[in-house]
């Protein structure tokens, strides 16, 4: 049970740094284009 809770931890630590890098990049595409 603590095993299976601890990689249900990480996966959605992962996916939150994921959907923040995506988001970081879409807003430096976004200015690029602005600039």
């Amino acid at each position: 049970m603590v095993e299976n809770f601890e990689g249900y931890h990480r996966a959605a630590f992962y996916h939150i740094d994921v959907s923040i890098i995506q988001f970081y990049l879409f807003s430096v595409k976004a200015a690029l284009r602005v600039i």
